[in-house]
Order: structure tokens, then sequence, then C-alpha cells
């Protein structure tokens, strides 16, 4: 069963994947890996969790994610992990006024 159409030049993920394990978003990504074009690009809007004890409302978010939906958020080298896991390589990741910033991806063939 596809979850995800074939053929388009972008995916975007608008807070999805924090409600997910890593396994689930795994799968998630996966699917989308599977029907993307050698020039599709993964556009994810999520947090980015700061390094340090910094107080930041993604750290809040992320202690909520854990305790109602077994998600979590990720630092940048977790979403790099997990991004490269699934077939893709994170080539930028860019902050908005929220605490969202948009994650872009780009397919590696496999």
């Amino acid at each position: 069963m596809k979850l995800f159409p074939g053929g388009a030049d972008a995916y975007l993920l608008k807070h999805i994947l924090h409600d997910w394990s890593d396994e689930d978003c795994l799968r998630i990504l996966k699917s989308i890996h599977a029907v993307a074009g050698s020039d599709t690009k993964l556009l994810i809007v999520d947090a980015v969790i700061g390094a340090g004890n910094e107080r930041e409302y993604g750290k809040v978010l992320d202690i909520y994610m854990l305790v109602h939906f077994r998600g979590k958020e990720r630092t940048h080298s977790e979403w790099k992990e997990l991004l490269n896991a699934a077939g893709f390589q994170l080539t930028q990741v860019v902050s908005t006024p929220s605490f969202a910033h948009v994650i872009e991806a780009a397919r590696v063939k496999r």
C-alpha cells in the first residue's frame, strides 16, 4: 500500500514526525523515499532542539510529545541521522520566528 503519491517535486511534513518514534518515522520517511524522484526535496517543519540547557519551547514540547504520543523533538544531529537512515541527506535547516524550523533534505539514490 502506498502512503504517498509518486512524482512530486517536494513532500512537506509539517508537525508530523515529532508525534512518532524513530522507528515509526523511518517507516514514514522510507515510504516517501520509495516514491520520490531523484530531484525530489523533502521539507519537514518541526522543532530542532538546541544543545545546552537554555530555555526553549521545543524542550517543553519534547516532554509533552514523549508523555502523550511516544514521540519526541530532535536535535540537528538526530534529524541528520534519521534522514540518512531513510535515504535522505539533510541539506539545510532554516530557522523561523517560531519554535519551528524548516528542515530540507534531498533524496539519496540507493
